[in-house]
This record gives C-alpha cells, structure tokens and sequence, in this order.
C-alpha cells in the first residue's frame, strides 16, 4: 500500500482544469475575445485533440525540414497569401516576430521601432543587443489610443540613423506593428516606400490582421503593400486554435533569399522541436476554409452582422464606438467619463457574463471573429443598451481628467536594453521615489504589454502617474516587484512595497 500524508494535497483533490475549461465554456458566457473560432465548433470540428494527437511519425512530415505534406501545405499558404515563402508558426506570432528580427538584423544594428510595439519585439532587441530608436504613434482624440506610424516620421528617423551610423551601427531594420490592438493601421505603402529608398526590410506585426485578406471591408493586408516581412496570428481574428500563426516574407523583400535562410534558421532554434500536429492542422484547415466558397460565405455573413452591430451601437446616448480602421475591433467607451473602462468590463462580465478582451483606463475592447453568432451580438447590444439607459438617468461625470490616461511615455535612453539587464549594480527602489533613475526593468499595463519603461531608461514621472492609474482601476501591471500583495485599487500610502529594479 502506497503511503499518505495527510498534510499534503492530493491529485485526487485537485482542481482539474479540463474541468475549468468545460465548466466555464458550458455556463452562458459570450466570448468577445480572441480566439477567432469563438469556441463555434460548427464552424471547424477537429473532435476530441487526444484521439489524433501524434509526434513525427512516416507520413506526416517533420516541421522543421519539411520534404512532403508540410511542405506543400506551407507553398500552398505562401500561394493564397501570394508571398514568396510562408511557415506555419505553433508558438504564435511571438516567436515569428522574435524569429524575424533575429533573422533580418546582426548583433548590434539599430532598429527603428514603433514604441507601440509588442514585448517580443523588445526581447528580440535583447537578444540581439540591438539599439532601438523608437518612433512614436498619433493617439486619437484624449482617449489616448494609438493610430498608425506616420511615414514622414520613419523618414525623419531613418535620415538621423544613417547620419549617426558611425556611432550606433547600421540600420538593420524597420518594425512596426499595424493594425494596433485598437483596429488602426499605418500607411504600409507609404512607408515602405521610404525604409526601401533606404535598402532596409520593413516588418510589419500583423498578429491582429489575419483576417485582412478575406473581406474588402477591412483594411489591406500589409502583405500587398510592401512589407518585406509579416507576421499573422491565425488564432487571434480567423477560426484556428490558440497559438496557431504564419509568418511571411514578401515577394518583393529586400535580400529575399538571405533573409529567407536566416529567418529559417532561427525558427528551428525557437519553434518546439515537438510542434503540435493538432494546432498545425488547425492552421491547415483553417486557410483551406478561409480560401473556400464556404469561407467566404462565412466572411460575408460575419461582415453583414458586425455591420449591423456597429450601426446600433452607433445610436446609443452616452456609450459610444471610437472609430478603428478595422471594424472588427469594437472599442467602447462612455462619452462623459462616467465609467472607467475596468468599471464597464466588470458589469458586463458580472451582470450580464460578457467576456470581454480587455480594459484601458478609459475604454473596453471587445474582439469580434467569424466564429460569432447572431446571439452573441444580440446579448452584447442589449447588455450595452441597458447600461446605456441607466447611465442617461445619471448626472456628473467622473474623476477621470485628461492628465489620467495611459500615455506612452518618451523616456530618455541612458544605457543599451541588453546592458542594463545585464549589468550587476542593482537595487530595488519602491517606485514612487524612482524618479529620475535609470530602469532595469521593463514595465507595462498587460494587455496591451506596451513598455512605459525599457531597461536602460529613465523613470519618468508620467511612467509612475501611469502606474498609479492603472492599479486605481485595477489593471494589471507587470515588471514591478510586490505586486503579489494585491495593490489593485490600494491608496498610495500602501503602495509603498512596490518596487522597480534599478541601475545603481
């Protein structure tokens, strides 16, 4: 008989989170979040994943040196997607983003890149020892959300990085990141016009554009506008499994067969040696829906009833739709300021069991995908209708002025990001008294997981106001030690535990 202790848990007592997933999934919850599927199993039924999980075995292909099935399936996708060379991606578009930085630039390059950008643009950067010269987005209206890269602004910074190349190594790259979580796209023709007078690769980070491709009603993909490189993630807007994504180089890309090779090279160092036969069959089958005449029924009916959505929202009193380039992000928020943007996730969530994708200071994103359905929309208006109709019957606003926003700060660079994580002269610093000290750490609101400090940067006060905000209306913050304690809506004075890892 195997011993016990009575002391310790038991598996047999733990909570399984199969369970969780089937709980969760079977209790009325409306998903206006990625995944694009939308958990719709009518629309791609791939059955039970254990029945027909495999490793690579004689007749299926090995990802990383493909010579049959995967390799067809990846010239197929490059030949829907008319793009020289496409790969199937099963780590997400993190791992294509970090796979093409490494790829296009050598140790030490500058980089120009959209402070906007992702968190595994920035540890490409600290892989390579790359320096960064950030270019900053527009924002829309005191919302504070971010528009496109303007093209005359990549011009001006590409003529100062050419000047200063002496000093700071060559431009290796141009990384942007277009749509932006909010649905708004940079001018990608105009701006790879100018990074190619240049000779330099654009990459563009697509991850919320996969979707682009299959229906007028969006923007154009960056794909057919001159993007040397772009990542998609699949999962995210189309009806495939989580972490599914392809990655792209263009037909026209600048050193195409180099950048092809190296790229190549360091997908087979970061992508699992073990990659998921179920995820990759959900990328293939999810371009064969998308490129099927059952595709684009799917694409037209979905566009027809976010139209419709759109157009009621529209006509609601004091909860209003912020414009977006891709009418598939819905961002909402209350023209008065009478609710934060936590506070209206958290109804919705709470009284009505609307998941949401997330929540800003002042706004709501709800995520929209092929795999929605008429009820989804139906319960997502009513519930906004009937908070609209309460909120109407209120007076005032609230204490949101135009100062409390989550801004992107422009820090000053002191020190290289790889130096500074590296360098061995730390100390931790409770964060309000941080100002003016240089950052070891990297710090942002998640999501987005846009940095308001990068290691090697000075702390500002607009990071610390920023971080304040956030943690008033329960956002989370990550990079800052003593988070653990549970500060979300704590008053300053208890926030002193908090700390941010600094130079010395």
């Amino acid at each position: 008989m195997l011993p016990t202790n009575s002391g310790q848990k038991t598996f047999d007592n733990e909570d399984d989170l199969f369970d969780r997933l089937e709980n969760y999934c079977s209790s009325g919850y409306i998903p206006m979040h990625m995944p694009g599927h939308k958990r719709n199993t009518q629309l791609i039924d791939t059955g039970n994943p254990y029945g027909i999980d495999i490793t690579e075995i004689d007749g299926f292909d090995n990802l990383h040196h493909p010579d049959g099935f995967l390799k067809e399936a990846q010239e197929r996708a490059a030949q829907y997607y008319d793009a020289a060379k496409t790969w199937y991606l099963v780590s997400g578009s993190s791992i294509g983003l970090m796979s093409a930085i490494l790829g296009v630039t050598s140790r030490h390059d500058t980089v120009l890149v959209a402070r906007n950008c992702h968190i595994s643009v920035y540890n490409a950067i600290y892989e390579n020892e790359l320096n960064p010269q950030y270019i900053y987005p527009k924002f829309v209206d005191n919302l504070w959300i971010s528009s496109g890269i303007l093209s005359n602004d990549v011009e001006k910074a590409l003529k100062n990085c050419v000047k200063n190349e002496k000093g700071s190594g060559k431009v290796g790259a141009v990384i942007i990141t277009s749509p932006t979580y909010e649905g708004n796209v940079s001018d990608i023709r105009a701006i790879a016009d100018v990074v190619h007078k240049y000779g330099v690769p654009l990459i563009v980070d697509e991850a919320h554009g996969a979707h682009f491709k299959y229906s007028e009603k969006f923007p154009q993909s960056a794909l057919g506008l001159g993007a040397d490189v772009v990542v998609q993630s699949l999962h995210k807007t189309l009806p495939s499994l989580t972490q599914t994504a392809l990655l792209h180089v263009g037909r026209e890309a600048v050193n195409k067969k180099r950048l092809i090779a190296d790229i190549d090279r360091y997908l087979n160092m970061f992508q699992s040696t073990s990659p998921s036969y179920i995820l990759m069959g959900s990328i293939n089958r999810c371009i064969r829906l998308m490129n099927s005449e059952r595709g684009r029924a799917v694409m037209d009916n979905y566009t027809k009833e976010l139209e419709k959505l759109r157009r009621r929202l529209e006509k609601l009193r004091v909860i209003k739709l912020a414009k977006s380039d891709d009418i598939s992000k819905l961002v909402i928020y209350t023209e008065d300021g009478c609710l934060q943007g936590k506070q209206l996730y958290d109804i919705l969530l709470k009284r009505y069991r609307i998941q949401l994708e997330m929540a800003s200071l002042r706004y709501v994103i709800a995520m929209t995908g092929p795999g929605d359905t008429k009820e989804y929309y139906d319960r997502f208006y009513d519930a906004l209708c009937e908070i609209d109709k309460e909120l109407a019957g209120r007076s005032g606003t609230s204490d949101i002025g135009s100062s409390e926003t989550v801004n992107i700060s422009r820090p000053v660079i002191k020190m290289n990001l790889y130096d500074a994580v590296n360098c061995e002269d730390k100390e931790s610093v409770e964060y309000h008294d941080a100002c003016g000290r240089v950052s070891a750490s990297t710090v942002c609101i998640y999501p987005p997981g846009i940095p308001l400090v990068c290691p090697g940067e000075v702390i500002n006060r607009n990071m610390i106001d920023t971080v304040d905000n956030a943690f008033r209306d329960g956002l989370d913050v990550m990079g800052l030690e003593g988070l653990e304690a549970g500060l979300c809506g704590a008053a300053p004075d208890e926030r002193k535990i908090v700390k941010i890892l600094c130079l010395r």
